[in-house]
C-alpha cells in the first residue's frame, strides 16, 4: 500500500489565471476544501519544518492577491494551497495508491516501453506548478502536463509497446493512457498531486 498519486484533468486557463486575480468570490468557494488542522503556524510549522513563511490559507490568499513572497525556499503551504486549487477545477481524473519506489517503476517501464518526455509519470507529480511560488521538495510532490503536452504525450502513448511491461507498471501505465486521451480529446491539462 503506498499514498495516493492523484492525476486529474483540469481547463488549464482556469489554474493561470488564479495568481494575482483578487477573485474573492472563487477564494470564497476554494478555502474551505483547505485542510482545516493546517491553518495556523504550530501545525504548519509542524508538517514543514521552522520558520514557515505562511499557513496554507495565508499561501492561498497571496497566490490570490498576487503577493507571493519571492523566497527561494518553504513551499510546503503554497503547495497545498495548489493542490486544493486543482482539486477544484479538476472535472475528472483517477486516485491510484503507490508508493514512490512504485513511482520510479511505472517510470522505468514507460522508458523501457519507449515512452519519451512529456509521457512521463515523472513530470506529472514532481514538475512544481505553472507559476512562481516558493520552491518545496516535500509532500507533496506537484506536477503539470500543458493542454499542449498532453496532446503530445497522448499520441506518444499510442506508441508504446506494452507487451513486455508487467502487470503492475502496465494497469498504471494504461490508466494514464486513458486519462491523456480523454484530457487531450477536451484540450485540457493534466496536473498530478502525490501526496
Amino acid at each position: 500500500m503506498g499514498d495516493p498519486l492523484r492525476i486529474l484533468e483540469v481547463d488549464f486557463k482556469e489554474i493561470l489565471r488564479v495568481p494575482g486575480s483578487n477573485d474573492k468570490e472563487l477564494l470564497a468557494l476554494v478555502t474551505p476544501y483547505l485542510v482545516p488542522f493546517f491553518f495556523d503556524h504550530a501545525s504548519t510549522t509542524e508538517k514543514f519544518g521552522d520558520a514557515p513563511i505562511a499557513t496554507p490559507l495565508e499561501a492561498l490568499q497571496q497566490i490570490f492577491s498576487g503577493e507571493v513572497p519571492d523566497v527561494e525556499w518553504g513551499g510546503g503551504p503554497y503547495y497545498e494551497a495548489i493542490s486544493t486549487l486543482y482539486m477544484h477545477f479538476a472535472t475528472s481524473g483517477d486516485e491510484i495508491e503507490m508508493s514512490a519506489d512504485d513511482l520510479d517503476a511505472v517510470e522505468e517501464a514507460l522508458v523501457a516501453a519507449g515512452a519519451q518526455s512529456p509521457l512521463s509519470l515523472w513530470e506529472l507529480v514532481h514538475r512544481g506548478v505553472p507559476f512562481r511560488v516558493p520552491e518545496h521538495d516535500d509532500s507533496p510532490w506537484l506536477g503539470y502536463l500543458t493542454p499542449e503536452e498532453v496532446a503530445t504525450a497522448s499520441r506518444l502513448y499510442d506508441a508504446l509497446s506494452l507487451d513486455n511491461v508487467p502487470e503492475y507498471p502496465r494497469e498504471t501505465i494504461e490508466k494514464l493512457g486513458l486519462l491523456l486521451k480523454d484530457a487531450a480529446s477536451r484540450n485540457h491539462a493534466l496536473v498530478g498531486v502525490f501526496l
